[in-house]
């Protein structure tokens, strides 16, 4: 004999089957069970994700599940396992185990991701994604290089993926002469922070502490230039760190240069090369560039197309080119 009231029955007939919206509209959910009007379950189309709720929320307009729990529970793992989160970055996650509220395992949904977060975290949405992406192509990694700790560092590597990736901002931003880092490659594994730093700490512990370093992705191009399509990389393999002096005395007033004849050039690719090697001999000397560079300066040479002369007699640009043996 069915003992069931009436009116139950009539709601059970009423509603279940009928399909809703969350009160953003975005989520879609039917109701699969009545039991009393403070006693309904609804199941998620895009999930399938269950949940107890009331009519009367129902009717109101339930919240988005996905962002926040609507619905309260006695039993905070029942509350929390399977449910979907928004953090404050931006991104979604699924809470996928339940340890106690101090340790919630969470799955990040775009990279699979997983990481352990307190309960009071998870609802705060404070909960950094390590491997969201700025909006220059770079993420933070995992690693023990914390962007607070080693905000210097961190500086560092910011700007080198800006000037591979944004070449323009950067040069604008800088007031560089335009098209300046639009020949620059940042590799993949840089991209990462946490790789970048672990490379660039290891490299600077070998050389003197008594000098400022800058990153030199051009020293080396002559040795794997074959193979990037006139790319320079930036890159564990493509990269040496020179002190600061030595990368200015190697960056060439590009726009300054002007010579009245082959022997003026001459000379000042003689003394530039003299002073440059010289340099060379007393950083090595002194532990501020590794073999690696200290090698490539010793037959850096100067050529007619690292310059950007003032517009001179188009034949005696084509004696200086003939008589260096350049193209």
């Amino acid at each position: 004999m069915n003992t069931m009231d009436p009116r139950t029955i009539r709601c059970k007939q009423q509603y279940e089957g009928e399909h809703y919206f969350t009160k953003n509209g975005l989520r879609e959910f039917v109701i699969v069970q009545f039991n009393a009007v403070n006693d309904v379950i609804i199941e998620f189309i895009e999930s399938s994700y269950r949940i107890k709720t009331t009519m009367d929320l129902i009717k109101k307009g339930l919240k988005d599940p996905f962002e926040k729990s609507c619905v309260y529970f006695e039993d905070k793992e029942k509350e929390l396992l399977g449910a979907y989160f928004k953090t404050n970055q931006g991104c979604t996650v699924q809470v996928i185990e339940y340890h106690g509220c101090s340790n919630i395992v969470i799955k990040f949904l775009d990279t699979g991701y997983t990481t352990s977060v307190t309960a009071q975290n998870l609802r705060n949405g404070q909960i950094r994604n390590p491997f969201l992406k700025n909006k220059f192509g770079g993420y933070t990694g995992i690693g023990p290089f914390s962007t607070n700790e080693y905000k210097w560092l961190y500086r560092i590597w910011y700007d080198m993926l800006i000037r591979a990736n944004d070449p323009e901002y950067y040069n604008n931003y800088h007031r560089y002469q335009s098209g300046v880092y639009n020949d620059a490659v940042i590799v993949k594994e840089w991209l990462n922070y946490n790789i970048f730093a672990l490379w660039y700490t290891t490299e600077i512990s070998k050389l003197n502490p008594n000098y400022s370093y800058d990153i030199d992705k051009d020293l080396l191009y002559e040795y794997y230039k074959d193979y990037t399509f006139g790319k320079k990389y930036y890159g564990p393999n493509t990269c040496v760190l020179i002190p600061h002096e030595l990368n200015n005395m190697l960056i060439i007033n590009k726009s300054a240069k002007s010579f009245a004849n082959t022997d003026d050039f001459d000379t000042y690719k003689r003394n530039r090369e003299n002073n440059i090697r010289s340099l060379a001999q007393k950083l090595y000397d002194d532990g501020a560039i590794s073999k690696l560079a200290y090698d490539a300066l010793s037959v850096y040479t100067i050529s007619y197309s690292d310059l950007k002369l003032t517009p001179i007699q188009s034949s005696m640009i084509e004696k200086i080119k003939k008589k260096n043996h350049l193209k």
